[in-house]
């Protein structure tokens, strides 16, 4: 099956598609620490807001 996927370009097409896939993976989990840290950051500065209405008596 193997020689009959080569013949065809199909096997090439097949592993050139599986290459960008895992490219576009690495790069989303190469990203992901960077959007944590974002996301905990506005936590941190909701949090805030939170204790400062609570302060006002609006929370």
């Amino acid at each position: 099956m193997a020689s009959t996927l080569k013949g065809d370009g199909l096997y090439e097409a097949r592993l050139v598609e599986a290459l960008d896939a895992i490219e576009e993976f690495l790069a989303s989990v190469r990203s992901a620490p960077a959007r944590v840290e974002e996301d905990e950051e506005l936590a941190r500065e909701l949090e805030e807001d939170v204790e400062e209405l609570r302060g006002l008596g609006l929370a």
